[in-house]
């Protein structure tokens, strides 16, 4: 009941905002079907407005609780941070886990009522662990979300992004923290595809500080509504790094910085081995960084240079979590 005042608000204004729309209604992994062409949804709900003309938050949340409770926690997350990069809208990101129990609420009551009309006695307590499984995911999902900035920062190639996407599946809130990353942002407002590379004109230091305002302002928004937000972006000037620090302080929550470093020439390797990136760096971009003047970095230095595990100890270790088993 609490949980459902506290997204009350928040629903009706998305609703004004025009979040309503007709969706698929029932969108959850056994109604997808992968195959050559890409995914495909089918057996959409049609025949009950009130089932399909719904939140597209409360579509997406059927997924997001059925990738989590089928899949992991670190594919939910990414899944939930794949619609907001494409959506640009952050209202509503605060209740995806009151959504989402609602959705596991709604499985565990077909999987008992299933169960007791089942003939097959092993079939129906099959029906019933799905049944208390569910609800268990449902009282996870209504656990108090305590909301926190972390800024991963980092020349092109230190692993600065795949980190932030780690650190923001294991704090403590279903499905995960919002990752505003600062390549999906600057192609959004660019109004091109995320993996289409950008003309140099778009990353002047004027265009550049733009981006960073709106990294700021996407995440100040979701911190004040009580949600987590991982920051992912280079960092290379000390105001920026000073920026994300005064955000977290106005906003009221608890701030850590990562500054992840390499040797150039790991991070030149990885660069060049990307593919479908947001990112547009490459080998020259890397020897410009090379030369940057990055002031007195106060951040919490971790070394990537190693194996992805390593790194995420000693990143964990600094932000005081705990690395879960996917």
């Amino acid at each position: 009941r609490k949980a459902y005042e506290l997204a009350k608000p928040v629903l009706q204004t998305r609703a004004n905002e025009g979040c309503v729309r007709i969706c698929h209604g029932d969108l959850h992994l056994g109604n997808i079907f992968t195959g050559a062409i890409g995914p495909v949804l089918f057996d959409a709900i049609e025949f009950n407005e009130a089932f399909s003309h719904i939140d597209i938050l409360y579509d997406l949340a059927f997924l997001l609780m059925d990738v989590d409770y089928r899949v992991g926690k670190r594919p939910a997350t990414v899944l939930m941070n794949r619609y907001l990069d494409h959506s640009g809208n952050p209202t509503g990101v605060c209740v995806v886990p009151f959504l989402m129990s609602v959705r596991a609420a709604i499985r565990a009551h077909v999987s008992a009522s299933a169960a007791a009309k089942h003939a097959d006695p092993a079939a129906a307590e099959q029906l019933r662990r799905h049944a208390c499984q569910y609800l268990a995911v449902a009282s996870d999902c209504l656990r108090d979300v305590t909301p926190r900035l972390i800024a991963v920062g980092g020349l092109s190639g230190s692993g600065k992004s795949r980190m932030a996407r780690v650190v923001a599946s294991a704090l403590d809130t279903v499905p995960g923290a919002r990752v505003v990353r600062s390549d999906t942002v600057r192609k959004r407002l660019a109004g091109v595809p995320f993996d289409e590379r950008l003309p140099a004109d778009s990353y002047t230091p004027a265009a550049s500080a733009q981006i960073y305002a709106a990294c700021l302002d996407e995440a100040r928004q979701i911190l004040k509504s009580g949600y987590p937000v991982v920051l992912d972006a280079v960092f290379a000037k000390s105001a920026e790094r000073s920026s994300a620090e005064t955000l977290a302080a106005g906003t009221g929550v608890p701030f850590d910085g990562l500054w992840l470093e390499a040797p150039m020439s790991v991070m030149r390797e990885r660069v060049e081995e990307r593919r479908h990136n947001a990112s547009d760096a490459n080998a020259a971009v890397i020897e410009v960084q090379s030369g940057y003047d990055l002031g007195n970095i106060q951040w919490t230095r971790v070394d990537s240079s190693g194996k992805k595990e390593q790194t995420e100890s000693l990143a964990f270790a600094c932000l005081g979590l705990e690395r879960g088993v996917e």
